[in-house]
């Protein structure tokens, strides 16, 4: 596998680095991207050479071009696997948020992932078996009060994720989205009181999603486009699914009190 090459979005800390740490220490080339370039700068001292980090707004288009041109051009232009996990949080009610905020948790979440697979695509076609891993979100199954901009773009990047699996077919490309609930990162400590969270409680770490991600990224083939992670997010998903619109919207409701 020491051939093999990933880039990951937002791996200054949390999912991001856990999942750069995963793929490193399984040989891969990572190149570990972020705003934050000093967490960064730890994540390569920790992890040695295989980290090359690198700044990166997913939001800029010449910034994804610089990244994946530099970073591919030692296998000659080829890039194995994407993780698009750069996310950003807005919590509280959105009648009283800051509109730019609103427009910043849109444009990382959900534009930076629609551009980072659209810059990706020529330098994953070069691979033998290519992969883009999206983190989508146990939240989106339906919309969540007090963060509904970011459950809205999970939900997009949802949908983008089973567009992509039959328009890049053809290409060998394969696209999974992975779905985690609650998670205990730094972006969760700094959010607000989410009254959720006190109900289903924490149980995921960053480390179980990184392994999730890997394991999407390197299974043989793609059964399934949408991987929840842990139980909260299975039932979270298959209730919303299931449930008549009355009954979920009230389970909402209670959750979000």
């Amino acid at each position: 596998m020491t051939d093999r090459s990933v880039l990951v979005t937002g791996a200054a800390r949390g999912i991001g680095a856990a999942t750069a740490e995963r793929f490193a220490l399984a040989g891969w080339r990572v190149c570990a991207t972020d705003v934050a370039t000093a967490g960064l700068d730890r994540l390569a001292d920790r992890l040695g050479p295989a980290v090359n980090p690198r700044a990166l707004d997913v939001r800029d288009v010449e910034d994804w071009r610089d990244a994946l041109e530099s970073f591919t051009a030692p296998s000659g232009g080829r890039l194995d696997v994407l993780v698009n996990n750069a996310g950003i949080l807005a919590d509280g009610a959105l009648a009283e948020a800051d509109p730019q905020r609103l427009r910043d948790v849109v444009e990382v979440n959900l534009v930076g992932t629609v551009l980072g697979c659209r810059l990706a695509h020529p330098y994953l076609r070069r691979s033998p078996r290519p992969r883009v891993v999206n983190v989508c979100s146990a939240t989106a199954a339906y919309g969540q009060p007090t963060i509904a901009a970011y459950a809205a773009t999970k939900a997009g990047i949802g949908s983008l994720t089973e567009a992509l699996r039959n328009e890049w077919l053809p290409d060998g490309v394969g696209v999974v989205a992975v779905w985690p609930s609650f998670v205990a990162t730094e972006m969760l400590d700094e959010a607000g009181d989410l009254p959720a969270e006190d109900v289903l409680g924490v149980r995921t770490a960053p480390a179980d999603v990184a392994a999730e991600i890997y394991a999407a990224a390197t299974a043989r083939r793609l059964l399934r486009t949408h991987r929840r992670i842990g139980l909260q997010a299975g039932a979270m998903v298959a209730a919303s699914k299931v449930a008549p619109d009355l009954v979920t919207r009230g389970v909402v409701r209670l959750l979000w009190r």
